[in-house]
C-alpha cells in the first residue's frame, strides 16, 4: 500500500536526519511530508537549507537536484531578505558544483528579477544570450530591461529585435517591439 510505504519512508528519513545531520535526508523528509500534505514540510525544507548553507559543508553533483528543488521552494515563498539571501547562497553553492550550467544561470537571472535586482538579472540573461543565442534568453533580457523603466526601453527594443532575428514570429517580441517603437 502506497500510504504505508510513504509513512515508513517518512519515519526512515526522520531517523536518518537525526542520526546523520544530513541535508539530503531532511530534504527527502520534507518531500515525504509534502506528499502527505503535512504543513511541517516548509520547516523541514528550511532545516535542509540551513544545513546546506553551514560553513564548511561541501556539496557534490548528487546535491544538484536537491538544491534545485530547495531553490524552487524558496521562490514559492513570499519574498523576504532572508529568503533572498538563502536563495543567493544556494545558487552560489550550485555554481561551485557546475559553474557553466545554463539552467542555473538562467534561473539565477529569474530569481534576481523576481527579487527586483533587475541589473543582475539582465547581466545573467545577456551572458547567456552571448554564449548561447536563444529566443527565451532574449525575451527574458528584454522584459528585465522593461522593468528598469523608460531608461531600459532602448536596450529592450534591441533585445526584442534580436529575438525576432532568431524567431521572427515570436508573439511577445513582436508586441513589445511595436509598442516600444511607438514610445521611442
Amino acid at each position: 500500500d502506497a500510504k504505508l510505504l510513504l509513512e515508513r519512508a517518512t519515519a526512515d528519513f526522520q531517523a536518518a536526519s537525526k542520526l546523520h545531520h544530513d541535508p539530503q535526508a531532511l530534504f527527502y523528509l520534507g518531500l515525504a511530508q509534502t506528499l502527505q500534505q503535512d504543513p511541517a514540510d516548509a520547516e523541514t525544507y528550511q532545516q535542509a537549507i540551513n544545513l546546506y548553507l553551514e560553513p564548511g559543508r561541501t556539496s557534490t553533483p548528487a546535491d544538484i537536484p536537491i538544491l534545485a528543488e530547495l531553490l524552487a521552494f524558496l521562490m514559492r515563498q513570499p519574498l523576504s531578505q532572508a529568503n533572498y539571501e538563502q536563495g543567493e547562497a544556494l545558487f552560489q553553492r550550485a555554481k561551485q558544483i557546475n559553474p557553466t550550467s545554463i539552467n542555473w544561470i538562467y534561473n539565477h537571472g529569474s530569481f534576481n528579477a523576481r527579487a527586483g535586482n533587475y541589473r543582475e538579472a539582465i547581466r545573467s540573461f545577456q551572458d547567456l544570450g552571448s554564449a548561447h543565442p536563444n529566443a527565451q534568453f532574449g525575451l527574458s533580457q528584454g522584459v528585465a530591461l522593461l522593468l528598469l523603466g523608460r531608461d531600459g526601453f532602448p536596450e529592450a527594443l534591441d533585445a526584442f529585435k534580436q529575438v525576432l532575428e532568431i524567431k521572427p514570429t515570436e508573439p511577445l517580441a513582436l508586441a513589445y517591439k511595436s509598442r516600444l517603437e511607438a514610445c521611442l
